[in-house]
């Protein structure tokens, strides 16, 4: 659990699980998921991880299958851009997403 201070204290906030109760140091309510609370409440007191390329590593390993890879995701975007039929929308489209660069 990693300490948040509040006015009334120190109040535990869950650090791994998302379904953990405890008490909001934004606002001093006690809710089942606080950190689902805490997101709206007082996103400021959230812990964050430091390296957000560990972060998608580990979303990534957690479901592979769920992820596409960046070269499909350019491929699929190239090929609903050149669907456009309006020529100045598709053009600023390709400039927009740097198909003129390779994308």
């Amino acid at each position: 659990a990693v300490e948040a201070e509040s006015a009334g204290g120190v109040a535990p906030v869950a650090g791994g699980s998302a379904s953990k109760s405890g008490k909001c140091p934004g606002c001093g309510g006690i809710f089942p998921d606080v950190r689902k609370h805490m997101r709206r409440c007082c996103p400021e007191a959230l812990p964050r991880s430091a390296d957000p390329a560990a972060v998608a590593s580990k979303r990534k390993e957690m479901s592979p299958d769920d992820w596409l890879d960046e070269e499909e995701v350019r491929e699929a975007a190239a090929v609903a851009i050149r669907a456009v039929e309006d020529p100045m929308q598709r053009r600023a489209l390709e400039l927009r997403f740097g198909l003129d660069r390779g994308g």
